[in-house]
């Protein structure tokens, strides 16, 4: 999902790497659990502030929606915000 959406000149979605206080409701959080896959992709769906414990999530994993990043026990975090969307 990542290398798409950061490398999409097509069709599609794109978006650029973020900071966790450029991020939206819509855009994409990314976890690692070992430090070097990227293998967990939460939905923002609402942010109180640029603080982890303030921005929650959605993710079909466990059909969760508003829970907060700061819950998740992880290695690394990396963020994408969504930019737009092309048709042709």
């Amino acid at each position: 999902m990542h290398n798409f959406l950061i490398n999409n000149k097509s069709v599609g979605p794109f978006g650029k790497i973020a900071e966790i206080d450029e991020l939206q409701i819509g855009d994409i959080i990314q976890l690692s659990f070992d430090g070097n896959i990227f293998g967990h992709s939460l939905l923002v769906v609402e942010k109180e502030g640029n603080d982890l414990d303030k921005i929650y999530i959605a993710t079909h994993t466990f059909d969760t929606y508003g829970k907060r990043v700061s819950s998740y026990q992880y290695s690394k975090l990396r963020t994408i915000h969504i930019e737009g969307a092309r048709v042709w």
